[in-house]
């Protein structure tokens, strides 16, 4: 029984790697784009971080989504999603909800 869940097991540490890479490298990125939009252009520059941010954020859930797709069981699909290994993840969701409430009162703001 046990060489029947090796590959399962195997499968599952392969896409596990694979999600701790994309959060390695995602998360200084994010914080990196201000910063060189500064660096180029000053603030005015740096402003587009808003426009940007979400585009980055959609792209990561995609990516992380099409990634942990191949977890073997729905459970671990469930963990890796629920679970604090990938703060990025949550980061993600909650920036997109933030803008997406920004955007929504600017646009009140701008009917009154």
């Amino acid at each position: 029984m046990k060489t029947m869940t090796t590959p399962h097991y195997n499968q599952d540490a392969i896409v596990t790697n694979r999600l701790k890479k994309l959060e390695k490298i995602a998360t200084p990125v994010f914080f990196a784009i201000p910063l060189c939009l500064w660096l180029a252009g000053g603030k005015t520059l740096a402003l587009w971080t808003l426009c940007i941010w979400p585009l980055y954020c959609v792209t990561y859930l995609v990516t992380f989504h099409r990634i942990f797709r191949h977890y073997s069981s729905p459970e671990l699909r469930k963990v890796a999603v629920m679970s604090n290994q990938h703060v990025f993840y949550q980061m993600s969701w909650l920036i997109l909800v933030l803008i997406s409430l920004l955007c929504i009162f600017l646009i009140f703001q701008a009917i009154e």
